[in-house]
This record gives structure tokens, C-alpha cells and sequence, in this order.
């Protein structure tokens, strides 16, 4: 499988079992802080976020964690193999049993969101999607001890889920943005910014990918021209 080119760094995924993705971008491309000096990468996968996280924030420390080891060295090599290899440290660790030595100003995550049975519910495919390994009110506990008191946690998930953060006894809500693959699609994807303090609620903001088949829109251009070759 040949490697998925950025404009600073080029990643290797073909030992993980999650591709680099839609979601991993924009994710990697939006979440935000003022001024993170130590990030986090929960589930790193094959080191995208992490990196894109390194280039966005230059002042900044990543930490990454990544539970499956073929994933975790897959990472590893794309960070020793790029510009950034000295600001990300990558430990094969769970979320469940990773206990950071500091606190985090922000912290990024596109965790995993099935719950249905599936005749694939063994493989690592299967396994790295799978919300069980990592349930979201885990996310949310573990980032309501370590995040400092101004920091954030910011996560892509299913549109249904917001539901589920509205009403979460951790952390407020502070930014939401409603992703769509076209003007007619319906909302599939939701980006949400947590943290400590409590803002006033805004109106989420909407995000449209494309105009039509390939043709994308400005502000998805706008989102993401710093990794894509293509912008």
C-alpha cells in the first residue's frame, strides 16, 4: 500500500486497521486551544493526529497512546520518519491503564463508536472500531482528572451521540460543528470542543465537504489546505 502523502509528513498505514480517514483530518484539522503546550492523542492509530497536531502547534508536546502494537509501531515509524519526531512521544498503552505525569491543555480523540454485533467482531478492524474498548464515558472521565482547568477535549463522532454529551455529568460543551458531506446530506458526523468552564451556548456551526463528487467547498478547502497536497 503506498504511502498517504501530506504536505509536511507521509504516513504508513498498511499494519493498521484503521486508514487514514475523512474524519482523522478533520479532526486533526479543527480541534483547538489558545496556546497548547502538552496535547494528547487517545487512539492514536497510524500517528496522523499527532501529527497534525505537531504542525498546527509548534510550542507544543504530543503524547500518543495506541493499544494495538502493530498500529503503535506503524506510528512510531511515521513519527521517527518525519519532521516532528523529537515533539511526540507514542506509548502502546490503553486509555485504561495510561497514567500521564501531567495534565493536558488539550486533548484529541476519534474514538471508536460501534455497537452493533457484527460476524467481524474479532478481527483488529473490528476491534479498533468497536465502542466497548473504549467507551466514551471513559474519554469523558479520564479528561474531566487530567485536563487542566482551562484545557479541552475535542472528539468526532456520530451525529446521534451528541445526545448522549448534553448529558454528560463531566465536562460542558463549549463548540459544536455539524459535518455534512453535501448541502442535501443529512448531519452523519458532529465535531465537539469540552472542557471545564462553562460557556455560553452558541448555535452549532455546519460544515459541508463537497459541492458535488470532488468538487469540495471553500471552507472544507480552508479547513484542511495545510496537509493536502490537492489544496
Amino acid at each position: 500500500m503506498a504511502d498517504f502523502r501530506f504536505k509536511q509528513f507521509s504516513i504508513k498505514q498498511d499494519n493498521c486497521a484503521m486508514k487514514v480517514g475523512t474524519d482523522g483530518v478533520l479532526l486533526g484539522a479543527w480541534c483547538n486551544h489558545p496556546s497548547p503546550r502538552n496535547i494528547l492523542d487517545i487512539g492514536s492509530g497510524t500517528g496522523l493526529i499527532a501529527l497534525m497536531c505537531a504542525q498546527r502547534f509548534p510550542e507544543a508536546l504530543i503524547t500518543a497512546i495506541e493499544p494495538d502494537e502493530l498500529a503503535f509501531l506503524q506510528a512510531l515509524h511515521n513519527v521517527n520518519n518525519s519532521i516532528f519526531n523529537q515533539k511526540i512521544t507514542l506509548t502502546n498503552t490503553t486509555l485504561q491503564q495510561f497514567t500521564p505525569a501531567s495534565l493536558f491543555d488539550l486533548m484529541v480523540c476519534n474514538p471508536p463508536f460501534y455497537t452493533e454485533d457484527t460476524q467481524a467482531k474479532g478481527t483488529r478492524r473490528q476491534l479498533a472500531r468497536h465502542a466497548s474498548n473504549l467507551p466514551l464515558n471513559t474519554i469523558l472521565a479520564f479528561a474531566t482528572q487530567h485536563l487542566t482547568k482551562d484545557g479541552s477535549l475535542c472528539l468526532i463522532l456520530p451525529y446521534k451521540t451528541l445526545e448522549v454529551l448534553e448529558t454528560n455529568n463531566h465536562l460542558n460543551i463549549q463548540e459544536v460543528v455539524l459535518v455534512k458531506g453535501t448541502e442535501q446530506a443529512p448531519v452523519k458526523r458532529v465535531m465537539v470542543r469540552l472542557g471545564k468552564q462553562i460557556q455560553v451556548k452558541t448555535v452549532p456551526d455546519t460544515l459541508v465537504i463537497e459541492e458535488k463528487r470532488h468538487e469540495y467547498t471553500n471552507a472544507y478547502r480552508a479547513l484542511t489546505k495545510d496537509f493536502y497536497l490537492k489544496f
